[in-house]
């Protein structure tokens, strides 16, 4: 899977010039002229995309798509983006905690302080009890919704 932009009604055009090069014509999307027409036949171009794309992979495809100076990229797994180059010489990335992997703290750095994890991340319902607390629950009501399969 990849995320492509071609937003305009030149770089669309320069995809579909390029598709066709490839193999793929689609002359009624290629010859669309204004951002209107695209967003008319948007529905129509994905589904089109979607069939050329499943043709290949996603890795062929990004690679096809630079090639064509053409915005887009493939989508990562976690574990691809935190392997990264470029990520790893950003502060994005803390060490997690446990031998759990990296973890994102934030997309930019600080002058000063700034984010930082310093626990791990809470198990599923483990903050329930505290946060109907907060929320003015009693203790009895917690019960009644434990018992009842609310929470």
């Amino acid at each position: 899977m990849f995320v492509l932009g071609t937003p305009t009604p030149d770089q669309n055009r320069r995809l579909w010039s390029a598709l066709a090069a490839e193999g793929h014509p689609c002359p009624r999307f290629e010859a669309l002229s204004t951002l209107d027409e695209l967003r008319k036949h948007s529905g129509a171009m994905r589904d089109a995309l979607h069939e050329i794309f499943r043709t290949r992979s996603a890795a062929w495809w990004e690679e096809w798509i630079h090639r064509h100076g053409l915005p887009g990229e493939r989508v990562r797994t976690l574990a691809e983006a935190v392997d990264e180059e470029q990520l790893k010489h950003r502060p994005f990335l803390q060490p997690a905690q446990d031998g759990d992997p990296p973890v994102p703290v934030a997309a930019f750095g600080f002058a000063h302080d700034g984010p930082r994890r310093d626990r791990p991340a809470p198990g599923f319902g483990e903050h329930t009890a505290e946060i109907l607390q907060e929320l003015g629950h009693s203790a009895a009501d917690i019960d009644r919704l434990r018992a009842e399969g609310a929470v």
